[in-house]
């Protein structure tokens, strides 16, 4: 079996313990009905040792979900299937430390063996039996966290605290977290939940869970093993109580018998260059020093009788032994002050974690004075920034308003130079047209005049300009009418005639005058004649 998680783990069966006849012991298990912890602490399940070790191999935590694969096959759990599966609340205090003082300093008070004040950090055997017993479940079924270091000592007390006080805790969010924690290496958390892990594997449709194995009945709070724990405890308390009073009893010193020694007889002649000596070892006081004259000259010397130079030593006396007779009524004194002994006992331990405490607090104060201002520096340094950049944003749409504001200036002027083109287009065009108007009318003019002279002198049109065209004969003749056409041919054939003798005399060409240059080369030109209108052309500027 999966003994190292299973070991971390303690159910309670909730319709037995609730019959104890220990009221104390009975409030305590009320108040973790009433803190909604029942259906976490009090479910039940057999245990799957393959899937709950493929299950703790393969886990991880991904995007807040715990993710891994039994029997090749994908589980996920997240925050709101564990607390649905358990009944969990999802409202209240997320931070444990975050439990109103004044409940804590009740407490430390209520939690007391001694009825005087605990502190935080205080150990299991300060506490009454009914939170002990609380303690031991925090330990092994909610925090899975062994050890006696302040830190887990103190939220331990302060879990037992809100459970005592009936504070809301968000206990759905609390204990995911600390499921999360047995999943992450680096978090250092004792693997536990065994029997919820087998629950929510449950859940999982078409998942083979392999053989299973019952959940250790001693593992299970009953009336039978709470009753045996509290039996215990009592017991160890007693014992405690007896081995200090014990302890505190002294025994009457025996004093021990101690040689004298008298002065030895004088010596009747003096010894010349003598030297003292100590004869023997430094032994205990029991064993008799002789005082030997040794002489460095040989000379005669007066001996001694040495049972005339010490008196026999003093005989022993032995003390009495006393033996230690507890009756009945000193015993009953004695378990009726056993609180004050163990009041005594830990009166130096308590006073120095109270120290301890003080010197906690003021270092959260500290901490908690640094990390406010780090906030207000970072709401400055936050402020800043935001500024900078709306003064950027604000910087650059200006300068897009100073191109599109200057676009618009090229556009409007380019627009006016092109109506001004188009007006000085428009004045040149209207001052060709009189000009080209008044040329036709001119042109025109000299043609009437011709036509008016034709019926009196007709001009003999050169020999080179038999073959034009009949159009510019006729454009020629003017106002000649129908008749040009006979006069075309009576001219040819007085051409033909003449080319002997006529107007051939002066021996050169026949020279063309002014009036049929003009004629020839100017075609006719209407003055009511359409004058194309420029076009207006708009360019786009993007």
């Amino acid at each position: 079996m999966a003994s190292s998680f299973v070991s971390n783990t303690n159910q309670v069966l909730f319709a037995s313990v609730l019959a104890i006849d220990k009221s104390e012991m009975v409030a305590m298990f009320e108040a973790l009905v009433a803190s909604g912890l029942n259906g976490f602490l009090g479910c039940m399940s057999d245990i799957f040792d393959a899937a709950l070790i493929e299950f703790y191999q393969n886990a991880s935590v991904r995007d807040g979900k715990v993710v891994s694969t039994v029997q090749e096959k994908l589980v996920e759990i997240s925050e709101e299937v564990f607390s649905r599966t358990f009944q969990l609340s999802m409202e209240g205090l997320i931070n444990i430390n975050e439990v109103p003082k004044e409940l804590i300093f009740d407490a430390r008070t209520e939690f007391s063996f001694t009825g005087e004040q605990l502190s935080t950090f205080c150990k299991k055997r300060e506490l009454k039996i009914e939170y002990r017993l609380l303690s031991d479940i925090v330990a092994k079924s909610i925090t899975v966290k062994a050890g006696s270091f302040d830190s887990v000592t103190h939220e331990r007390f302060l879990i037992m605290t809100a459970i005592f006080g009936g504070v809301a805790v968000n206990w759905g969010r609390f204990l995911f977290k600390i499921f999360k924690d047995m999943m992450t290496p680096k978090k250092r958390q004792a693997k536990g939940y065994a029997v919820h892990i087998c629950i929510l594997l449950k859940t999982i449709p078409d998942l083979e869970l392999g053989d299973s194995e019952e959940f250790p009945p001693l593992k299970i709070l009953t009336a039978k093993t709470v009753g045996r724990y509290i039996a215990i405890k009592e017991k160890i308390a007693v014992e405690t109580v007896e081995g200090l009073a014990g302890k505190s009893l002294k025994k009457t010193p025996v004093k021990r018998a101690v040689s004298k020694k008298r002065p030895a007889v004088a010596i009747d002649e003096q010894v010349v260059k003598k030297k003292r000596t100590l004869k023997g070892k430094a032994a205990p006081s029991k064993a008799p020093m002789e005082l030997i004259s040794v002489a460095l000259d040989v000379e005669p010397i007066q001996t001694i009788d040495p049972t005339s130079a010490f008196h026999p030593l003093a005989p022993k006396r032995k003390a009495p032994k006393r033996k230690l007779r507890m009756t009945a009524n000193s015993f009953n004194d004695l378990r009726t002050s056993m609180p004050r002994i163990i009041s005594l006992q830990s009166k130096e331990s308590r006073r120095s974690a109270d120290s301890h405490n003080e010197v906690l607090d003021k270092i959260k104060q500290l901490e908690k004075t640094i990390l406010d201002a780090f906030y207000q520096q970072n709401h400055v340094f936050h402020r800043l920034i935001t500024g900078i950049h709306q003064a950027d944003a604000n910087k650059e749409a200006k300068e897009r308003k100073d191109i599109i504001k200057d676009m618009d200036e090229r556009l409007a002027t380019l627009r006016s130079q092109q109506l001004d083109f188009r007006a000085q287009a428009q004045e040149n065009y209207n001052n060709l047209s009189s000009q080209l108007g008044e040329l036709v009318s001119y042109i025109n003019r000299d043609n009437d005049k011709k036509g008016e002279g034709s019926s009196s002198r007709r001009p003999q049109p050169p020999p080179d300009d038999q073959n034009r065209p009949i159009g510019g004969n006729a454009n020629r003749g003017g106002g000649g009418g129908g008749s040009s056409g006979s006069g075309r041919r009576d001219d040819r054939k007085g051409s033909s005639t003449k080319k002997g003798s006529g107007s051939s005399g002066a021996g050169g060409p026949y020279k063309k005058n002014a009036e049929w240059c003009i004629a020839d080369d100017l075609p006719e030109i209407s003055s009511t004649a359409a004058i194309p209108q420029i076009e207006e052309t708009t360019a786009a500027i993007p």
